[in-house]
């Protein structure tokens, strides 16, 4: 569907660890974060597979 018709049905939560900021990066993603997510820059955020980061 249109970006806008998910994220009115999913929401506009973007800004998750370890991902940038939505400002920066103007992402077309629509993101369900997990109850525990931080909020990106924080700089707590990990990527648990460093394999998929490479």
């Amino acid at each position: 569907g249109e970006l806008s018709e998910l994220r009115a049905k999913y929401g506009n939560a973007m800004d998750v660890e370890p991902l940038p900021a939505s400002w920066m990066t103007q992402p077309a993603v629509v993101v369900t974060p997990h109850k525990h997510a931080q909020a990106s820059g924080k700089g707590t955020g990990r990527i648990l597979n460093l394999a998929e980061e490479l």
